[in-house]
């Protein structure tokens, strides 16, 4: 069953299947907060024995959900029920023990905690450095705290409550809860435990979004049996939550309690009702796409995470529960069709952090957008250059390309005007590093010491190689960076001449046709009728078949007779699983159907892929690999798509084969579902020109869906889509339209 895991804005918690944290394992249980572990070691015992797992599960996306039981055969049971939720910067569990047995039973319930505050790069054993010590930890009645002092002067500290009056044992750090039960009798205790930094000054640093506060002990309301007394802190301390600034000033306090589980519970419930309120609504015919598209709306709004500049995602959960540049701007992209308001905090984050300077040890430049940010100890001592790094050759482009999306979708110009220099800077940086050779490419190698030698989303060290199995030589030109540009810059071409700067407009538009034409003269491979991944640092093209140049599709700039080929090539047998488009031909060297990047199957590559199928008119190629993805959703026991999976075929292996170590959710992957909505619909947004249409296009797995709410401009679109089978034509009903424009639906063509 493995490891379970959960996560709420800065938060995330990983565990066993029986709900604990064991950091002997080197599966990185514990909770963490800004890549610290928080908490290391969380057992619950029975009787001093660990209890036998009956089931566990994530079915609500936000809430851990385990059942154990402790039982004497023949003769009853006691059941635990624990219930784990993330909410306002705290952990929740609520412990239900039922007495199954015909007679009264005398529990001992144990819980043992410990915090190693280790930052999450020496938990995956990527990085070691020097860091502070644990420092003594302090009980009192009602709560634990468990501290750590950091190289870099900050105190950061787990705050253990409890309700009910265990026996305390400090030396271990444990509870021990002696229970009654009668039988059929059940009892609840409550848990909550709290991540916090204290700065050097004395101020608490915390993850909700209060203001200052004081927190004392509560008098209580309901009781419940074996003294669950309501949770408080048992003392007074003051509070502080801006991020990322750290204040000691203690002036301004306010009581308060901390909520009961129930009490956070709800309020959680009910910010998942609104965020699905909030979204485009679907319903099909389907049940396997309909639990796809609500599992992957429940995946992506746990995924949120707001680090000063409004909301974005974080790239997957556990290792990856960070705002990466590359991973949130494609999975924007992708949640245009859910709502275009989404890409506005991710434009916003990355904005904020774009390069300022020239610094090799992060990778950083001028005008470039970064790749991922970290915060933990090894980051903030200046031992790792995540502070943010920038070494992504794609995230520069991707921002433009969601921005002129974003603009697409909304026809909001104001978001350019206030984002004018952060775009003039990424153009600026674009076209000197273009520069740099003949063709006028995007290349990239490795600057930084502890940098990536790759920086495509391929980032594997073997990831980009030649025919005779050697590495590409550095610099490296990827195809799908330069579509990516080409697209950009014709997009930003329109925005310019809709505010008026025409000549601005003009060479933009000049730059996009002949970076367009170069892709083909210098990456076009006559023999294989196909593009080359890339072009090593002699401008030779790496031979390699892969997924890449489906990502051209997207630009739109190709000409006809070269995205027909692009289309058939993606879909023949050595590049499409049955499953998806694998990310390198099985005929090609270096090809494995177990690696990370040659030969396994990315689900948002293949909506990357899908994306371009729409703009092009691949109508057909739309419709298999939206079977192949349905395929792979009907063998995924929870309805997530993982982050990858093997690259077996349907034929090689009657089951999809599943990655070993992969990421799960992971947002772009979850946010595929809704390019696979874009692509039933055919869907294309263009407000700049005043343009909305559909290319109704159901695979034969769907025959009805309804889509309520669908975001665009100022309006919204309501729709219906059924599929004859007799003439195999998707048939589309607008049942609501307050866009102001006319919509036109085009039959489906399929060549």
């Amino acid at each position: 069953m493995g490891n379970k895991v959960i996560m709420e804005d800065r938060l995330f918690y990983v565990t066993d299947e029986h709900g604990n944290a064991d950091q002997q394992q080197e599966a990185g249980h514990g909770l963490y907060m800004k890549d610290t572990r928080f908490l290391s070691h969380y057992q619950l015992r029975i009787n001093d024995e660990q209890p036998e797992l009956l089931g566990s599960g994530t079915s609500s996306s936000y809430m851990l959900t385990t059942l154990l039981k402790h039982e004497v055969k023949d003769v009853g049971a006691v059941e635990v029920k624990r219930s784990t939720l993330l909410w306002n910067g705290k952990l929740h569990e609520q412990l239900q023990l039922t007495n199954y047995f015909l007679s009264e039973q005398n529990v001992k319930l144990s819980l043992q905690f410990d915090a190693d505050f280790q930052d999450m790069f020496i938990v995956r054993r990527y990085r070691t450095g020097e860091v502070g010590e644990r420092i003594e930890s302090k009980v009192n009645d009602s709560s634990m705290q468990l501290s750590y002092r950091g190289k870099d002067e900050l105190l950061r500290v787990t705050e253990i409550h409890w309700s009910g009056e265990p026996r305390l044992i400090k030396e271990e750090q444990m509870l021990e809860y002696t229970l009654q039960l009668a039988p059929g009798e059940t009892v609840d205790i409550e848990l909550v435990i709290q991540p916090i930094i204290l700065s050097e000054a004395g101020a608490l640093e915390k993850e909700a979004g209060q203001a200052m506060l004081t927190r004392t002990a509560s008098t209580g309301a309901e009781q419940i049996k074996q003294g669950s007394a309501p949770l408080s802190t048992g003392r007074e301390q003051a509070v502080h939550s801006s991020d990322p600034t750290v204040t000691s000033d203690p002036a301004v306090t306010e009581a308060v309690d901390l909520p009961t589980f129930i009490e956070a519970q709800q309020a959680l419930q009910e910010s998942y009702i609104h965020w699905a309120e909030s979204n485009t609504r679907v319903t099909s015919s389907s049940t396997l796409f309909n639990t796809l598209y609500e599992r992957s709306l429940q995946d992506l709004r746990m995924l949120k995470i707001d680090i000063g500049y409004g909301n974005t995602t974080v790239a997957g959960l556990p290792w990856f529960a960070t705002v990466f540049g590359r991973d949130s701007l494609i999975t924007s992209l992708f949640m245009l069709p859910l709502h275009p308001s989404h890409a506005l905090g991710t434009l916003r984050t990355l904005a904020a952090y774009q390069g300022k300077a020239t610094n090799p040890w992060r990778d950083e430049e001028f005008g470039k957008i970064m790749h991922e940010i970290r915060f933990g100890e090894l980051v903030t001592t200046g031992q790792s250059p995540f502070s943010p790094y920038y070494g992504g050759v794609d995230s520069t482009s991707l921002f433009l390309v969601l921005l002129v999306e974003y603009v697409k979708w909304t026809g909001d110009l104001s978001i350019v005007n206030e984002l004018d220099e952060v775009i003039k800077a990424a153009l600026k940086w674009i076209n000197h590093r273009c520069s740099n050779n003949d063709a006028g490419f995007l290349t990239y190698e490795q600057e930084a010491e502890q940098g990536f030698p790759n920086q495509g989303w391929k980032d594997s060290a073997n990831s980009i190689i030649h025919q005779n199995g050697k590495l590409a030589p550095a610099p490296i030109a990827l195809i799908e960076v330069q579509g990516y540009i080409s697209y950009a810059k014709q997009g930003l071409a329109d925005i310019w001449l809709k505010l008026g700067r025409q000549e601005q407009s003009q060479q933009l538009a000049l730059e996009a046709k002949e970076l367009a034409k170069n892709i083909v003269n210098y990456f076009w491979m006559e023999e294989e009728q196909f593009f080359s991944v890339a072009l090593d640092g002699e401008l030779k093209p790496v031979r390699s078949i892969t997924s890449n140049p489906g990502h051209l599709l997207l630009s739109g700039l190709l000409p006809k007779d070269y995205v027909v080929k692009v289309g058939e090539r993606l879909l023949a047998d050595d590049l499409f699983s049955g499953y998806g488009i694998r990310t390198m031909s099985n005929t090609s060297t270096g090809y494995y159907p177990m690696s990370y990047h040659n030969g396994s199957v990315w689900p948002h590559d293949n909506g990357m892929i899908l994306l371009g199928c729409i703009r092009s008119g691949l109508n057909w190629e739309a419709r298999t690999i939206l079977s192949g993805l349905l395929h792979t959703a009907a063998e995924l026991t929870d309805q997530r798509f993982p982050e990858l999976f093997c690259g077996y075929s349907r034929e090689e292996c009657d089951k999809l084969v599943p990655y070993p170590t992969t990421c799960s959710p992971q947002a772009w992957s979850g946010a595929t579902t809704f390019v696979m909505l874009q692509a039933m619909l055919g869907l294309q947004v263009d407000l700049l020109q005043g343009k909305i249409s559909l290319t109704p296009n159901l695979p034969s797995d769907i025959a009805e869906l309804n889509v309520t709410g669908l975001s665009i401009g100022s309006g919204e679109l309501d729709l219906y889509l059924y599929l004859d089978e007799q003439n195999d034509q998707t048939y589309a009903t607008i049942m609501k339209n307050t866009t102001g424009l006319h919509v036109d639906v085009h039959p489906l063509s399929i060549d």
